[in-house]
C-alpha cells in the first residue's frame, strides 16, 4: 500500500473497482483519486484512472463511494460508452 492512501473496493455493474486516495495529496488540498478495473470503464478505456477532486475532510469513505457510483453512473450515460457496450455485445468478424 502506498504510504497515505486509504483504499476500499466497490462493485458497480458487475465490475470490482479499487478505489485508493490520498485526502491532502502533497499538502495541496487536493485529493488524488485512484480506479483500477480489469475492464474498461466508463471514465477509462483502460481500466485504470488518476484524477484530482475537492474533498472536504469531513466527508466520510462511504461519502467518497456514493460519489464515485454517481461519477460512474453519470458517465455511462454518454454515447461513448453506450457505442462501447453495444460493440461488444455484438460479434466480430474483424
Amino acid at each position: 500500500m502506498i504510504e497515505g492512501y486509504e483504499r476500499f473496493k466497490l462493485t458497480w455493474q458487475g465490475h470490482t473497482i479499487e478505489v485508493s486516495y490520498q485526502r491532502n495529496w502533497l499538502n495541496s488540498g487536493w485529493c488524488h483519486l485512484e480506479l483500477r478495473s480489469t475492464e474498461p470503464l466508463p471514465v477509462t478505456a483502460t481500466g485504470y484512472r488518476s484524477c484530482f477532486i475537492v474533498l472536504d475532510d469531513t466527508l466520510s469513505q462511504n461519502d467518497l463511494k456514493v460519489r464515485v457510483l454517481a461519477w460512474l453512473d453519470d458517465a455511462a450515460t454518454k454515447p461513448k460508452w453506450q457505442r462501447f457496450l453495444a460493440e461488444n455485445r455484438q460479434l466480430k468478424l474483424f
